[in-house]
Formats: C-alpha cells, structure tokens, sequence
C-alpha cells in the first residue's frame, strides 16, 4: 500500500531516539527514500531539516533520495532549491539528482527548464541513463521540439545505453502531441525491427496518428478541389458578360 515505507520509517526514526541512538546519514538516507512512495516530500524535508539540527551531513544519497520525493510530488521548485543546495554544501550532484529534478521540472510543465538541468547533467560530464533520457524526451514533447525527440532516439542508439519501450513510449507521445504521425508509424516500425514489443499505450497512440493521417489526408485532397473549384469560378467570371450589360442590349 501506498505510505507504507514512509510511515515505517516514521516509527524506525522514533525507536532510534527513544533508545537514545542518534540516526546517522544511512538512517536518515533511507528514512527520505521511503518517503518517495507515500510521495510524502514534505516529510522528506523535514527528515533533511532534521539531520541540519543535529549535525548530520547529507551526502549524494541522501539529497537525491529527497529530491526524488520532491519529484513524486510534483515540487519542482524544492527539487531545484535543493540542487543548489547541495552545490552550496560542496556535494556534487550526480545523475540520480539531475534525473529527479528533471523528472520533477518535466512533470510539472517546465520543461525549460528541465531541459536546462539536461544540459547542466551534459556540461558535468555524466552519462545519462534511460530514465534521463526518457525525461528529456517527455520535456522536449512538452516544449513542441519533435525533432530533438528523434535525434534522442538516435543518440541512444549510438551510446550504450539503448532504448526500452518507455523510451519509445515517451518519443511516440511526443510525436503525437506534434502531429507529426508519420514519424510515429517510422518510429513504431523502428521499434519491431528493434524487437521491441510496444505496449497498450504505444498501439493506441499509433492508432490514433494512422486516424489523424487518413484525416489529414482528406482534407488536403478537399483543400485541393476547392482551390480548383475558386480558379474555375473565376476564370468563368472573368469572360462572362455583366449582367447589366446583356440586359442593355436586349432592350436595345
């Protein structure tokens, strides 16, 4: 159930203090992953609060694990403060962290700026891994910058961190969102002949950009014959007699 981890870790710190332990960064690191699930991010800050009054230094582990909670709940503004927190603190953030505040950039609309932490994560020299990729991929969907999805696509192919169905499954909605359905249908026979089996979620996007192309289609055809239809009309308007004119004439 959903809050459960959270809500142990709740009562594991509690028996900690109770016996007088003092809970270090490990035990602290684990309470604030826990707090992930339940996407309880405000007691994953207030478990960081607490490590700051009792003098325990939060290491990589510990601000990423809480930037991930922020993530889970959608705060992508806590996500980003702890970033620059934690280069205040001289703790480097590594791809865990950028990922999360990506993630957390990227679900909540601001996809500039989770495009930002993709080049920062690039200009730290971090390797991204699937997760990144499937963030800046959702982030470039949002911003309308399909072709950068591809040329995501094709980066992945050409590192050593290849593609999954997520990653597809991000690309192919990006595309949709793009109109751009004949990508998709490329993209989904890239998949098959990848051997990657698409998902629900892939078929129905598909089927939805075949549709919007059989669509696209008939109303280029009829923007054709109207275009034709206005040039005949007018050309017989231009060599017929005004109507005035014939009028005059008969009664002369």
């Amino acid at each position: 159930q959903k809050g459960m981890k959270s809500k142990y870790a709740l009562r594991l710190m509690d028996a900690l203090r109770r016996d007088s332990l003092q809970p270090d960064v490990v035990s602290y690191s684990a309470a604030i992953s826990a707090c992930e699930e339940g996407r309880r991010w405000a007691q994953a800050l207030r478990f960081l609060g607490a490590m700051r009054e009792e003098d325990v230094s939060p290491n990589v582990v510990t601000y990423s694990a809480a930037i991930s909670a922020c993530e889970k709940g959608r705060q992508w503004d806590r996500a980003l403060n702890l970033l620059e927190e934690m280069r205040a603190q001289q703790v480097l953030p590594n791809v865990v962290s950028h990922t999360a505040a990506m993630s957390a950039c990227e679900k909540s609309s601001q996809w500039h700026l989770a495009l930002e932490q993709w080049a920062a994560m690039q200009a730290n020299g971090l390797s991204p891994n699937r997760i990144s990729y499937s963030a800046v991929i959702s982030a470039c969907g949002a911003g309308g910058r399909w072709k950068e999805v591809i040329q995501m696509l094709d980066q992945m192919w050409d590192s050593s961190v290849s593609p999954d169905r997520i990653n597809y499954t991000a690309a192919l909605s990006a595309l949709e969102k793009a109109k751009q359905w004949e990508w998709a249908l490329h993209m989904l026979g890239q998949m098959r002949r990848r051997k990657i089996k698409p998902d629900l979620i892939c078929s129905s996007i598909v089927k939805r950009a075949r549709h919007a192309g059989r669509l696209g289609r008939k109303s280029s055809r009829r923007g054709l014959l109207q275009d034709k239809l206005k040039r005949v009309q007018l050309s017989v308007a231009s060599i017929a007699p005004p109507a005035t004119t014939s009028t005059l004439e008969l009664q002369s």
